[in-house]
């Protein structure tokens, strides 16, 4: 029950390799997204797919205005994806999903409801757990968010899951990483700017169909460096603008 609230969303799902998932995932955002929403499209971003994934969502796009497909010339990474189709959202609350509905879109009520104490910003969903990955899975993921929040000095629970953000935050914050950084840098960005968030804890819910794609090890590897690249470039931002300042 939405308590008399209508929000405008923009949804954006990255699609790599996603035949299997993609129909279903579009599906059940469509039938979500109209309780909730008074106005809202969904942009599905085509990673460069090597299966039939361009040719499914072409196809819903043809039969529903809402559905809005982008392709990618080549494999991008489904950071860089995801980003691309923040920056495509026309509306006022854009929020990601993934194409295997790691978020249920249950708790889409709730988390835009949070939006109605108008100190917040942006919302970060949380996992409550991570049973559903396999034990490389949770070692990485345990790592990656402890290098992060340790080099960034940033409270927050869960930096690769789920983000709402209202536009003008994605319009203000600026991304050159690729990979499975790229949530973490915009959550960076958009907290030292002086964005306000608040954090909801949900379950994590296990891939339907399909293959995962993050936890392969060329993909950590990845995120790594990227971490590592932005640290140090804001690392040094931010020392010349303290010495600036006492100049």
């Amino acid at each position: 029950m939405n308590k008399g609230y209508k929000y405008d969303i923009s949804l954006v799902i990255p699609a790599y390799n996603e035949e299997e998932s993609i129909s279903r995932a579009i599906d059940v955002a469509d039938q979500y997204l109209k309780t909730v929403a008074r106005e809202y499209e969904i942009i599905i971003v085509n990673d460069g797919s090597t299966d039939r994934t361009a040719i499914i969502i072409d196809y819903y796009a043809s039969l529903n205005p809402r559905v809005i497909t982008l392709h990618n010339n080549k494999n991008e990474g489904s950071g860089r994806s995801l980003y691309i189709g923040f920056k495509k959202a026309r509306f006022e609350y854009v929020m990601s999903n993934f194409a295997d509905l790691p978020f249920n879109f249950n708790d889409i009520n709730s988390v835009m409801l949070l939006f109605n104490d108008c100190a917040v910003d942006f919302i970060i969903v949380a996992r409550r757990n991570r049973r559903a990955n396999s034990l490389f899975r949770k070692a990485t993921s345990i790592v990656n968010y402890w290098f992060i929040r340790i080099l960034f000095n940033i409270s927050v629970s869960d930096f690769q899951f789920i983000q709402v953000y209202r536009k003008y935050v994605l319009d203000a914050v600026r991304v050159n990483s690729r990979g499975t950084f790229v949530p973490a840098e915009i959550i960076i960005n958009a907290v030292h700017k002086g964005y306000r968030f608040r954090e909801y804890v949900t379950d994590f819910h296990p891939r339907f169909a399909g293959e995962a794609k993050c936890g392969r090890l060329r993909t950590v590897v990845q995120s790594i460096y990227e971490i590592l690249i932005f640290w140090f470039n804001w690392f040094i931002l931010r020392k010349c603008r303290h010495e600036n300042s006492l100049c």
